[in-house]
């Protein structure tokens, strides 16, 4: 069986939390993290219970938040690739 292949745009929201994590860090914002906290909100609960004693909170948000949004958008692919699949053979069956 032949693996699809994917598509660019399941790489481009982890590279933006990546990249947004890095010009927190490197431009020194204060309250960045806690922003950036909101924005990967399911995530950020379980992030921000394992960095309680944690001295970069950062490092884990630029980890797992990068992973949770890889995950979030391929199972947005997966998710499109089936649908689409779907309505290919709906449409096969009425042609």
């Amino acid at each position: 069986m032949k693996k699809p292949k994917s598509h660019f745009l399941v790489y481009l929201l982890p590279l933006l939390h990546l990249c947004t994590c890095i010009i927190i860090v490197l431009a020194q914002v204060g309250r960045g993290w806690e922003y950036l906290g909101l924005i990967d909100f399911p995530a950020s609960v379980l992030i921000v219970a394992i960095d309680y004693n944690f001295d970069h909170p950062l490092v884990l948000f630029g980890v797992f938040g990068t992973l949770w949004w890889y995950l979030l958008s391929r199972g947005a692919e997966i998710v499109g690739a089936r649908l689409l699949n779907i309505l290919q053979k709906r449409r096969e069956r009425v042609s």
